[in-house]
């Protein structure tokens, strides 16, 4: 009972409506699927179909489940795929690939555009007027209602159950209607396969993790507890992580698993992502691959150098934000990024994610294309939608899109300056903090005994189903004295800093606890004053005093290290490797 009242607490402090709390503590796993007689009509209508994905995990997955389904549904039809290359073709429906397509395949009479398309008017009617059939499968916001095409499959717009799906769950619900009519041998395998691939895509496209996309989420951790997992992706996992145990929560999907599947399409051939994806699929009904181990090796060499290609910009990027005290400004715009390699447009949303991270603020990275910048935005402020923000400055951007929290952008290089300055002090709210929980010592006792519980509820954590954040009132040192039978609090009489659960404290102010995200920005002066000291400059196990430990609470993720600290930019870059810690001086 007092599990269900905390998570119901909880929801109520983050305005869920009644009937939405009851469905997220029931949690019925249900997937609801439409009929999709329209699509089916169009194309059994078409002689030759192309679909044009796109080279991220949701992009990937989707086209790859695409491609499957309509390979078996129609085996008399031709039926192609292309992923676009970001450095040759750019994102989505654009002219450039428009030409590719007339050229390379003069004889499709269908196009479908899987996560992409929907703001490509010009190049819809370009293709019409060509005499093809367009179809649109996508779930970016939409800049205008008027596409002249065959069929738009969107979340605005069509009756999918839930709007806020991301590609890989439009299509699964396409996948399921129409192979439900096959007899395929181990159905029951591949529909296993295609939730799983699904449930990750939805982690890696950072979508609300509530109600379907929960449910998907769900599905596939609840499929690896029992011991399904795709063994292509277990084998990735485990060659990652360095032994061989299952991915358990969505941390080992977003920084393990879904950045090696990401580095193809980031910084070379993104059919290498694709293939493997196919082949996962695929081999759902089939064999095991021989030729795994061939892409796992590209796939981990490929990451390798996306890492460092990473690490050199990263650093770059930081100390021009640092050196001019850009973070001042309400949205971080940093000087745009000259190419060497020329690969560095395939890791600025990765950037631009990291100093939005450690900032608190929406960031934008640009990079120079000839003339011209291509950049990505990221944005932590849950009230502010980016799009919205960057379409105040349409006649400074070439083109954008993407969604409330993360974007593309290409701007003119002579407008770079004028849009850093319009841009950079635009009035927004500041990041701030809901508290999800007040609780006093009583409740907090019982909170502390629910946590197993409450977390099994809560889990997968994720966009807008975030981990809580808590405030206890009436602090005073013996809240944590109390010892259960099976759980000890960790605490640290040395520093206001410390972990439960798996929340983090901010601060102690008077009779208060906090319990918050970590913000390097709030150590700067204690840690500079601990490096100007004569002691060693690194953490030690023997430093480590007057902790009791969490037994069952995240303790997979407390990790005792040895480090040099060599600046402050040194230990920020390592308090952003780990995404949650504890902080020993």
């Amino acid at each position: 009972m007092w599990d269900k009242l905390f998570v119901s607490q909880i929801l109520k402090n983050r305005s869920f409506l009644s009937e939405d709390i009851k469905d997220y503590i029931e949690n019925t796993e249900s997937i609801y699927i439409p009929s999709f007689s329209k699509l089916w009509d169009i194309l059994k209508k078409s002689n030759s179909i192309l679909i044009l994905g796109d080279y991220d995990v949701d992009g990937i997955v989707s086209s790859s489940m695409l491609y499957f389904t309509l390979k078996n549904l129609f085996n008399d039809k031709n039926i192609e795929v292309i992923i676009p290359n970001r450095f040759v073709h750019g994102y989505g429906l654009n002219f450039n690939i428009v030409d590719y397509i007339t050229n390379k395949y003069p004889n499709i009479d269908t196009l479908i555009t899987v996560d992409n398309g929907i703001n490509s008017v010009g190049e819809i009617e370009f293709l019409k007027q060509k005499g093809l059939k367009v179809i649109i499968i996508d779930h970016h916001k939409p800049e205008s209602t008027r596409l002249l095409v065959d069929l738009v499959i969107h979340p605005s717009f069509t009756d999918l159950g839930y709007n806020y799906l991301c590609a890989s769950g439009i299509v699964y619900k396409i996948s399921l209607f129409f192979l439900d009519s096959l007899k395929i041998e181990n159905a029951q395998n591949l529909e296993k396969v295609l939730t799983f691939l699904t449930g990750m895509a939805t982690i890696a496209d950072v979508v609300p993790l509530l109600k379907e996309n929960r449910n998907l989420v769900k599905k596939m951790f609840k499929s690896i507890n029992s011991g399904f997992i795709p063994y292509s992706i277990y084998k990735l996992f485990t060659k990652a992580y360095g032994k061989e145990v299952l991915p358990t929560d969505t941390f080992h999907f977003s920084y393990i698993i879904i950045p090696r599947l990401n580095a193809p399409g980031r910084i070379s051939n993104p059919y290498i992502a694709f293939d493997f994806i196919y082949k996962t699929i695929e081999n759902s009904i089939m064999s095991i691959d021989d030729n795994l181990d061939l892409y796992l090796d590209k796939i981990n060499q490929i990451n390798l150098k996306r890492q460092a290609i990473q690490k050199e910009i990263f650093e770059k990027v930081i100390r021009n934000i640092e050196e001019n005290k850009l973070y001042d400004n309400n949205i971080i715009i940093p000087d745009y990024i000259e190419p060497i390699s020329g690969l560095e447009l395939g890791v600025v949303g990765i950037i631009a994610g990291k100093i939005s991270n450690i900032y608190k603020k929406p960031s934008f990275v640009f990079v120079r294309i000839n003339d011209h910048l291509k950049g990505s935005v990221r944005n932590p402020i849950e009230s502010l939608d980016i799009t919205n923000l960057i379409s105040n400055f349409k006649s400074l951007v070439k083109r954008f899109g993407g969604h409330k929290k993360a974007a593309g952008i290409e701007i003119d290089i002579n407008n770079f300056e004028k849009f850093r300055q319009l841009i950079s002090n635009f009035t927004i709210k500041n990041y701030s903090y809901s508290v999800d929980l007040e609780l006093n010592e009583f409740f907090y006792h019982k909170f502390i005994e629910q946590i197993d519980k409450i977390k099994e509820i809560m889990e997968p954590f994720g966009e807008k189903n975030e981990k809580p954040l808590i405030k206890i009132k009436n602090f005073n040192s013996n809240i944590y004295k109390l010892s259960h039978k099976d759980k000890k609090v960790m605490i640290s009489e040395d520093i206001d800093f410390s972990k439960i659960f798996y929340l983090k404290f901010e601060k102690i102010l008077g009779n208060t606890v906090y319990f918050q995200s970590f913000q390097p920005d709030n150590l700067k002066d204690k840690l500079k004053e601990y490096l100007s000291n004569d002691k060693p400059n690194q953490f030690t196990n023997n430093k480590i005093q007057k902790i009791l430990f969490m037994d069952n609470l995240y303790l997979k993720e407390i990790h005792f290290i040895n480090v040099k600290l060599i600046n402050l930019q040194s230990f920020v870059n390592l308090s952003n490797s780990y995404n949650s810690f504890i902080l020993i001086l």
